[in-house]
């Protein structure tokens, strides 16, 4: 029977000490460099149809997001927002920034 805080987390720690394993470390494979740091955000390249084709993906039957939209809404006014999402979603890329109520959500 242990009765201190103190007793018990010692307990657990051989417990996990025991069941646990040490890893290999000696054959880690080395990360292959897949971009070469010349590209940037951008440098990503998507027009009004690309934002179409996002918005189409969305499922009407799906909950409200963090930002209080459904997506039944965008989707229903998709041909209406298309344009000026892309023109803020270009502006955000080329600016490398993103509007204050956009950091609050994540």
């Amino acid at each position: 029977m242990l009765n201190s805080d103190k007793d018990i987390a010692e307990r657990f720690n051989q417990y996990f000490s025991s069941v646990f394993t040490s890893e290999d470390l000696s054959n880690i494979p080395t990360p292959v460099t897949v971009l070469d740091g010349l590209v940037q955000c951008t440098d990503l390249q998507f027009d009004v149809n690309t934002v179409t084709k996002a918005l189409l993906k969305l499922r009407p039957d799906k909950s409200m997001g963090p930002d209080g939209l459904a997506p039944r809404l965008l989707l229903e006014t998709k041909e209406l927002i298309s344009y000026p999402l892309c023109l803020l979603f270009r502006k955000s890329l080329d600016e490398t920034s993103i509007p204050d109520d956009w950091s609050k959500l994540l």
